[in-house]
């Protein structure tokens, strides 16, 4: 689960609840995605690997879909 700014509270808690029912679950925090671009490949791994199916990852962005659009991810909740 990946938050964007002030949207990361809810993806913590949303974790939360998701672990309580036996899932694991990995918080990120996104508060700059350009930031984030800027980095080197192996940090960029080290945060969002690979081996993790887009399929398996979900962002939530405040009534914007750039985080969304520009990570690698399938799932995007926009929280308006």
């Amino acid at each position: 689960l990946m938050g964007t700014g002030s949207e990361t509270e809810l993806v913590v808690e949303a974790a939360k609840e998701l672990r309580k029912s036996g899932k694991t679950v990995r918080v990120v925090s996104a508060p700059c995605v350009d930031r984030f671009e800027e980095q080197d490949a192996a940090y960029k791994e080290s945060v969002l690997p690979k081996a993790v199916p887009t399929s398996k990852v979900l962002v939530a962005e405040a009534a914007a879909s750039y985080g969304c659009i520009s990570m690698p991810v399938t799932l995007c909740a926009l929280i308006t």
